[in-house]
């Protein structure tokens, strides 16, 4: 409209001054012709708002991400593929999406742009992965890296970020804790080392992580990437041996589009398996009076007789009566006429919880042309599956980026976090575990004193009172209620990270980053320890208030210069070199005291007896140079090598220094034979080899070079110094071998793509406690008396790890998506100084690390009801095993290698997706097969050491008469061993189980717009609420690396409502 009146005023400008001569007319036509093309082009360089939709073939497209061309100003589509971005006609919207060709759109005259993209069989190569001091091309990697993004974990309701990674391929992780915040275990292509710390490096925004994984909100997290092989790893030197794993948090969006997003859901949470099945009151009398009288008939009492002693004594064994007759069990083991159920205590119900989760994020993302942020703030209330168990958390992040200049771009990366969690004893042998009181006492016992006639006891107030089973002779003295709310184990957390950065680009091809962390992680405990029973003076000095506080503080500084050219347009290096120092200082102090008076007054200052006072300081530093050289022709041949010197001050001498280096290939089939397939669209065969370090020593301490002394038998008045630990001055870090050889393939436009690979991980040198023999004339005894830590032996982790990605079905308006990852490990000794039984297992040359080493459970004598074992035969000349028989003697049975292994044969994860119109449902499942579990929890509930303690309902198949074909041995009071360590005891440990099923729904565009919303998305969804597994006495099957059972608190099944909003 502008230029068109412009034009007319023109013209009327000319009629006016036709009567002029030629050369004014000619001299103001140009002036007027240069006035309109300046107006026009000003009118043309004014910002406008542009909107649209981005869509495929099945509906619009959330998370593109719009780029003004040469510009940083840029912004992404929201639920329902809407965008808005500023941007001057002429200038190119570039939009870019996982899956699709890029697409270029040019701004004229309307303010709507609306994009359908085209799918790309080859645009997966171009995806940015996340890499050791930086980032690279998918197609570029030619190292073992597994990424998994937010997206793809989607509605899982994790604590602790590294939850969300179970099923990776090559990576293992086990929670074998109901208690919200504790932090999983996690191994990486198995287990480096056989005492020093085999957990990964974990490194966040660039820079490692040294304070607790559950400070970081899950909803910050953008990526992860974890790296498996040398080529990956070997630039983190002595930090890389057991993988690394790179948490890359969200960053802002420039172009001023602001959004705003709350992230909310609620949900409960119980336990995830069925627990055992336990005897009920009438049961345990029964069982208990077939105990007593088999015992009574062993020791020669006529049958009949046992039988009615074993009744007139039963109540007075147990030291519990809830029946309403003195003498509840007949002659005979039957129920006596009579004898009515006064009451029965639920040791489950009382001593667990319904817990609740509820979970709020908020973010602000955004920026101008220059900057961007990404600031986000949540809270996090979860309880646990025992009772008063809890975690609370409060987050905050701010990440910002500036290009201050085209040169020079600066930005930081901080976050702030303050956790309170209670957490009641849920594991182990300790009394307070309440786990294990309701595996060990039965609902025989009352918690709440009661009369004869099972009333309750009142006091004066009228309220309940505890029973403390003063007289019962096992958990005697005790009540786990008065226990869980009269104590208390509260901890608190706090860790800010700040992690400023700075880059240099001297040009597009030379650059410079400069990254400073420092890290502040502080814990502190309280535990306080109430004692209930006794004298009130006895009671006052029981108690105990236990004070601990522990800081870690570390920085890490890394410098980094980078090259990248093509040359010829073939011939593609990038390079790049760099410097970093590490510095972590641990502090600890912890004080305890007694003679507490007032239980609540619980400081340290009202208890009048100290008994503990204790600190100590622990510093390490590492400094590093490093390099990596990257080369390919025309991306199809592609050579990588990469080498870190790193200087330790946990060793000494020449041994502080170690130089890890790698060396990697690969070849792009499809690029060389299947250039325009439709078929084939990758085929890339790689391999690498290399080495890396272990600096982190695990049980050998910070500082097994230094030999330590104490103090002692005294000399006269002079005071005695002896050595307590030698020093070994030639330690140095165990070294790691790795090779790997791998295949990614893509066919069918890359509707069906992953790779396969296949890793040998040789530990040499390995960390050690040895007892060499004694010096003659030494006294010693070849004990552990100066004992000290050795580089001695080796040992391999081998496997094959396999990933596959599907698109089944794309339509207009459904789609379904796959991914199957299956990983598969088993780790060998090689060599150790001499074979070491260490729990179920003994470590020996070219035997599996894990393979349980027992005893061999042959069954039950059908005769005589007794537990049988096998025992080797010798022949008493050679020495040779000539065969094996049973015995009853648990002592004289012949431990084994079972040739079963607590590592499992396979593992992965199954993911299926769906979306139609605006629903989508996600399903990701996890399993493991082929491994073994020593179930020990079990076994103690087959199995009563006491009269009356709790047992499984699978005593009631035990033996009763001779011919009796059974499992379990007739039933006694006495020690039998059946409860003993045996291949009886070892169960299948294999399973599947549900991870999490998800149902959403996106508002449709309409109802979006009404509301002036970017995106609303609700969702139901399901955590570990199905699971299948192979035995049925188990409890839950996932349980420790070394398949052990602890009498634990296993994960929990979570539903939850979530809504996801943004604006």
């Amino acid at each position: 409209m502008l230029k068109n009146c412009l034009f007319k005023i023109k013209l009327r400008l000319l009629e006016l001054i036709n009567s002029n001569n030629y050369t004014m007319k000619t001299k103001f036509n140009g002036i007027l012709t240069l006035l309109l093309a300046f107006v026009v082009q000003i009118s043309f360089a004014q910002e406008k708002t542009i909107s649209g939709t981005v869509s495929d073939n099945s509906g619009s497209l959330p998370g593109v991400s719009i780029l003004v061309k040469g510009s940083s100003k840029g912004t992404e589509t929201d639920f329902n593929g809407k965008y808005t971005i500023k941007a001057k006609a002429g200038d190119v919207l570039v939009f870019r999406y996982l899956g699709f060709k890029t697409s270029e759109k040019t701004v004229g005259a309307s303010i709507t742009i609306n994009v359908k993209m085209e799918e790309d069989a080859n645009v997966l190569d171009e995806v940015v992965v996340q890499v050791a001091y930086g980032e690279r091309k998918r197609k570029d990697i030619i190292g073992a890296v597994s990424v998994v993004t937010a997206e793809e974990i989607g509605d899982q309701r994790v604590t602790t970020v590294t939850e969300a990674l179970q099923g990776t391929a090559g990576l293992s992780l086990v929670n074998t804790s109901g208690q919200p915040g504790s932090t999983p275990t996690i191994r990486i292509r198995g287990i480096g080392s056989l005492s020093g710390n085999i957990d990964p490096l974990i490194i966040i925004d660039g820079s490692q992580f040294t304070g607790n994984l559950n400070a970081i909100n899950f909803n910050d997290v953008e990526s992860y990437s974890v790296l498996k092989d040398a080529d990956a790893t070997s630039l983190y030197g002595n930090r890389g041996a057991n993988g690394v794993i790179i948490i890359t948090t969200k960053k802002g969006t420039s172009g001023g589009n602001d959004v705003i997003s709350i992230e909310t859901s609620f949900g409960f949470s119980d336990k995830a398996t069925k627990d055992y099945s336990y005897l009920d009151a009438e049961q345990i009398f029964k069982t208990s009076w077939i105990a007593d009288r088999n015992d009574r008939v062993t020791a020669g009492t006529p049958f009949a007789e046992a039988g009615s002693l074993a009744s007139a004594g039963l109540v007075n064994l147990l030291k519990a009566n809830p029946y309403s007759i003195a003498q509840p069990i007949d002659a005979n083991g039957n129920l006596a006429s009579g004898a009515s159920l006064l009451y029965e205590t639920d040791l489950t119900d009382l001593l667990t919880q319904v817990a609740t989760r509820q979970d709020v994020a908020l973010s602000v993302t955004g920026g101008t042309d220059k900057s961007n942020y990404f600031l986000s703030g949540s809270f996090l209330d979860s309880d646990g599956y025992t009772l008063l168990s809890k975690f609370k958390r409060y987050t905050g992040r701010l990440n910002i980026t500036s290009n201050l200049k085209d040169w020079l771009t600066v930005g930081a990366n901080s976050s702030v976090t303050f956790s309170t969690s209670n957490v009641p004893i849920q594991a182990g042998s300790r009394f307070s575990n309440n786990v294990q009181y309701i595996r060990s006492v039965s609902s025989i016992y009352p918690i709440y004193q009661r009369n004869a006639d099972g009333s309750f006891i009142l006091d004066g107030s009228g309220e309940k009172q505890y029973d403390f089973a003063e007289n019962r002779g096992f958990f005697g003295n005790y009540n786990p209620l008065a226990d869980t709310y009269g104590n208390q184990n509260k901890y608190e957390r706090s860790t800010v990270v700040i992690s400023p950065y700075v880059e240099l680009n001297f040009s597009d091809d030379l650059k410079f980053k400069s990254q400073f962390n420092y890290t502040n992680y502080l814990f502190e405990g309280n535990v306080f320890s109430n004692l209930f029973t006794g004298t009130e003076q006895e009671q006052i000095d029981g108690r105990s208030s236990q004070k601990e506080r522990s800081t870690t503080k570390s920085w890490n500084v890394f410098n980094t210069l980078s090259y990248k050219k093509t040359f010829n347009e073939v011939h593609n290096i990038n390079t790049l070199i760099g410097q970093e120092a590490f510095d972590n200082k641990y502090n600890f102090l912890r004080t305890t005291n007694t003679g507490f008076v007032f239980p609540a007054l619980d400081e340290l200052d009202n208890g009048n007896g100290a008994t503990e006072a204790r600190s100590y300081t622990e510093q390490s530093r590492l400094f590093s140079l490093f390099g990596r050289l990257d080369y390919n022709y025309n991306e199809i041949y592609y050579f990588g090598a990469s080498i870190r010197r790193d200087g330790s001050s946990r060793f000494v001498g020449d041994n502080r220094f170690g130089t890890f280096w790698s060396v990697a290939g690969a070849v792009s089939i499809a690029d060389q034979f299947f250039k325009d397939s439709d078929v084939v669209n990758n085929l890339k065969l790689r391999a690498s080899y290399g080495t890396v370090g272990n600096q982190n020593l695990g049980s050998a301490g910070l500082f097994p070079t230094i030999s330590e002394y104490g103090t002692g038998y005294n000399q006269l008045s002079t005071g005695g110094v002896f050595l307590t630990t030698l020093g070994n001055t030639n330690l140095k870090w165990e070294e790691h071998e790795k090779l790997n050889i791998g295949l990614d393939f893509g066919f069918l436009n890359n509707k069906i793509n992953g790779s396969v690979e296949y890793y040998s991980n040789k530990v040499n040198d390995l960390i050690y406690f040895f007892s060499r023999e004694p010096s003659v004339g030494s006294g010693g005894d070849g004990s552990a008396d100066l004992a000290g830590w050795e580089n001695l032996g080796a040992l391999t982790n081998e496997g094959f790890e396999l990933t596959v990605n599907s698109t089944n079905i794309q339509t207009q308006d459904f789609r379904w998506t796959t991914s199957l990852s299956l990983s598969n490990n088993k780790s060998r000794i090689v060599t150790i100084p001499d074979p070491n039984v260490t729990g179920s297992f003994r470590w020996e040359d070219g035997r599996d690390r894990y393979e349980f080493y027992m005893r061999e459970w042959a069954g039950v004598d059908p005769g005589t009801g007794a537990p049988l074992w096998y025992k080797e035969i010798t022949d008493p000349t050679t020495g040779d095993v000539t065969g094996k028989e049973t015995t009853s003697v648990y002592a004289d049975a012949t431990r084994i290698y079972t040739g079963k292994s607590a590592l499992p044969d396979v593992e992965g994860r199954f993911a299926s997706n769906f979306k139609y119109k605006n629903f989508d449902l996600g399903l990701n499942f996890n399993f493991k097969f082929g491994h073994y579990i020593n179930n020990t929890d079990y076994a103690s509930l087959m199995k009563a050491r006491n009269p009356g303690e709790q047992l499984s309902t699978g005593v009631l198949s035990a033996w009763q008469n001779p011919g009796d074909l059974t499992e379990v041995p007739k039933l006694t009071l006495g020690d039998d061993d059946f409860g003993s360590a045996s291949t009886r005891w070892l169960q299948q440990g294999d399973f599947i189980r549900l991870r999490n099923v998800a149902l959403g729904y996106s508002l449709d565009d309409s109802m979006i717009k009404k509301f002036n919303l970017k995106g609303l998305r609700v969702y139901l969804s399901a955590d570990n609420y199905w699971t299948w597994s192979k035995e049925d006495n188990l409890d839950d099957p996932e349980q420790s690396f070394e398949g052990t059972t602890d009498n634990s608190s296993t994960i929990l099944k979570t539903i939850t409502l979530g809504l996801n909003l943004s604006f």
